[in-house]
């Protein structure tokens, strides 16, 4: 056990060292983080300007971006910083570092008497406290001139900087060539959303609509900028449909459709990342059927399965006549 007033003057050197190192490690972390995130962002603003024509690829990118930096900080901060050391694990580096000092800082560490009323055995021997005395003393009186900066990182190691400054002068090389281009592509990094908006026009029809109760939303849309398949959304009484819209037209146009709409609701046309407004349905009308499935069971004799076909009119009556 430690007795802070025996031990106190290298106890207080080996935690003043790692503060020390706490804080080097900090700083060689945040500039590896910088310089690894200055490149990581030029490849990502070069990405973005050959993609600047994809609706997808901002939001794609933006989210590649986070991931990166969030790896970044973990990789170079947070790891280093989780291996601090112990004070008995610098005092063992200090003892390989200057031999003079072996089998001596971790000793004293360990064999310090314990503080009087702490209840150290009556029994121990006056010869072996006598010892740990001296021993600690010892370590105490050389403690004043532990060197422990060799045993520190650097707070700014060379290959950090050299590649902050190569990240640094590919920038400013990238801002000489095409400062446009390279400053948009960080705007459409930094704000998505407003640049997939940018590309994506989304026209709907039929905008605002009164239906009658129990009829079905049936949704055009017209889509430019990009090629994925938009998603209707259809908002009501707390509840949300969301139905993959279906190519219409080989132009862009699709179409998609919500059955049997019971209560009024807000709908609209999803697609990159892009909204469109929203469009009110309202309900008007009595109820009455609009449409109908019907599921034709033949009988046995026919070997053939059930089908279901879908009606908007007609009778529901079938018949069959038994041949043979």
């Amino acid at each position: 056990m430690i007795d802070h007033a025996t031990s106190a003057p290298l106890a207080a050197r080996l935690a003043a060292g790692r503060r020390r190192w706490f804080v080097h490690t900090a700083a060689a972390g945040v500039l590896a983080f910088a310089a690894a995130g200055a490149i990581a962002l030029l490849v990502l603003a070069l990405a973005a300007v050959a993609l600047s024509r994809v609706a997808e690829a901002p939001l794609a990118l933006a989210s590649l971006g986070a991931a990166a930096a969030l790896a970044l900080v973990a990789w170079f901060v947070v790891r280093p910083l989780l291996a601090r050391p112990s004070l008995k694990g610098l005092a063992l580096a200090a003892e390989v570092r200057y031999p003079e000092h072996r089998s001596l800082l971790v000793n004293a560490l360990e064999l310090a008497p314990a503080r009087p009323g702490s209840g150290a055995s009556p029994s121990a021997g006056a010869g072996s406290s006598s010892l740990a005395a001296a021993l600690v003393a010892e370590a105490n009186r050389r403690a004043g001139g532990l060197d422990l900066s060799p045993l520190l990182p650097r707070a700014l190691p060379r290959p950090a900087l050299l590649a902050l400054v190569g990240a640094g002068a590919a920038w400013a090389l990238g801002f000489a060539i095409a400062p446009g281009p390279l400053g948009g592509a960080l705007d459409r990094l930094f704000h998505p959303r407003a640049a997939a908006a940018s590309l994506v026009t989304i026209a709907v029809e039929p905008g605002d609509v009164t239906l009658p109760p129990g009829a079905t939303l049936f949704v055009r849309a017209k889509i430019e900028g990009t090629a994925s398949a938009p998603t209707l959304r259809f908002e009501h009484g707390g509840t949300t449909d969301r139905v993959r819209m279906e190519p219409a037209a080989a132009d862009g146009r699709f179409e998609a459709s919500v059955r049997g709409v019971a209560e009024p609701g807000m709908y609209r046309v999803e697609v990159a990342g892009v909204k469109s407004p929203l469009y009110a349905v309202a309900l008007a009308g009595q109820a009455g059927v609009v449409s109908f499935d019907l599921t034709y069971r033949y009988p046995a004799y026919t070997g053939l399965p059930a089908e279901t076909r879908s009606a908007t009119r007609g009778g529901t009556r079938s018949s069959f006549a038994k041949l043979g």
